[in-house]
């Protein structure tokens, strides 16, 4: 058992290395492999191995420090995630086994995210989905996904537009004030509009 010296010891040796750390505050960039680089806000390129990419999502602010594992060569550690702006995505639903998982459509997310069984929706295998990150894969690299909406099944008349609505955010009605002003226009004041132009 370690006496109340001991652990203060202890204590002040992890303050000491918490404050010579040298971090760097970057955005990850994903690559279409398993692992990633960090763009620096000085300027250049951290490497970051696959471990490290599976605790970030592309475009994540974080602070990193360099390592070097080779001769010359280093690559970086997550240290801290900073911010994260991946808020919303579309993949396709999976099962394996037991587990029920979003392969994501976004390009640089290149694992499945789980799905808990109360954020699944009734969602059914093969299914295009829209999902909103539930819990950063930060901590432990295991991140978790809530399904938002069905968007529907490969092969379905209209799924390329809802796919691609969803994808980008976009909206899938008019306003309601261009509605009103839309449902407004007759053929008279079309072609009244016209005239003079």
């Amino acid at each position: 058992m370690l006496n109340a010296d001991a652990l203060n010891q202890l204590r002040q040796l992890k303050t000491d290395i918490k404050q010579n750390k040298v971090v760097f505050p970057g955005t990850v960039k994903p690559t279409n492999g398993r692992f990633g680089f960090v763009a620096l806000d000085e300027g250049r390129d951290v490497f970051l191995p696959p471990e490290e990419m599976q605790k970030v999502l592309p475009g994540d602010r974080v602070n990193v420090t360099e390592q070097e594992v080779e001769k010359g060569k280093t690559q970086g550690m997550v240290d801290e995630l900073l911010e994260s702006h991946l808020t919303t995505f579309v993949g396709r639903y999976l099962i394996k086994g037991k587990g029920h998982f979003v392969a994501p459509e976004t390009p640089g997310i290149n694992r499945w995210i789980f799905i808990p069984p109360k954020e699944r929706m009734n969602a059914q295998p093969d299914d295009f989905i829209y999902c909103q990150i539930h819990r950063h894969p930060f901590k432990d690299g295991k991140g978790q996904a809530k399904v938002l909406r069905v968007i529907g099944k490969a092969g379905e008349p209209g799924i390329e537009r809802a796919f691609t609505l969803a994808n980008f955010d976009l909206a899938d009605a008019w306003p309601e004030e261009v509605q009103k002003q839309a449902d407004a226009l007759t053929e008279e004041s079309v072609t009244s509009h016209r005239e003079g132009r």
